[in-house]
């Protein structure tokens, strides 16, 4: 694919759905679009490593999309854009996780 297509049309993130992107939006929307077409391998592996069934996936997958694009102005550049967002989904997965022990405790003693 020519650098002139990968720009002009974004990709949707999951197949069969639109694109979040549209044309004449934000830098940062068609940046963040970007980083989710060229590193989006990284929250679904980091997901799975900390989830054990699609839902919890799915849902921990969320709250890395939206912790990256609430994260994004805070990239100073100073490490590639696929560390940077590995380490924000390593960073929600155990933030995930360790709310996720505290819910099956809590669940667990009102039983």
């Amino acid at each position: 694919m020519s650098a002139a297509n990968k720009t002009s049309v974004a990709e949707p993130l999951v197949p069969g759905h639109q694109s979040i992107v549209t044309p004449g939006q934000s830098k940062s929307a068609r940046i963040f679009t970007a980083w989710l077409r060229d590193y989006g391998g990284i929250p679904v592996k980091v997901a799975r490593s900390f989830a054990a069934n699609s839902e919890d996936q799915r849902d921990l997958r969320q709250q890395m999309y939206l912790q990256i694009w609430r994260s994004a102005a805070s990239f100073s550049e100073r490490a590639k854009a696929s560390t940077w967002i590995y380490r924000v989904c390593l960073n929600t997965a155990m933030t995930w996780r360790r709310s996720e022990k505290r819910r099956q405790l809590s669940l667990h003693r009102s039983t």
